[in-house]
């Protein structure tokens, strides 16, 4: 099995440990690493994506340019998805 960090869930956790006001070096370095991940782009996954927007939301400003916000409209379009959303069927 080959296990490497993501976006899903670091940066989901990350933010909501910020917004706890969590000290601890595990923050920090997770912190980091979701900048870092983040300068090359926003993910292309829903499931990564709402973790970012929770990051985004309570971890303080990104150190120095923040280039992963240029184009991310431009970006969102190349999304994959499974295809279009069905209905939900009316409640009975």
């Amino acid at each position: 099995m080959d296990l490497h960090p993501g976006l899903n869930p670091t940066a989901g956790l990350a933010g909501r440990l910020h917004l706890l006001g969590v000290d601890h070096p595990w923050l920090t370095a997770a912190t980091a690493w979701c900048w870092s991940v983040l300068e090359a782009g926003l993910p292309e996954d829903a499931h990564g994506l709402a973790e970012v927007l929770v990051f985004l939301e309570y971890v303080p400003t990104a150190p120095g340019p923040r280039p992963w916000r240029s184009g991310s409209a431009r970006g969102c379009r190349s999304w994959r998805t499974t295809g279009p959303i069905p209905p939900i069927p009316p409640m009975a």
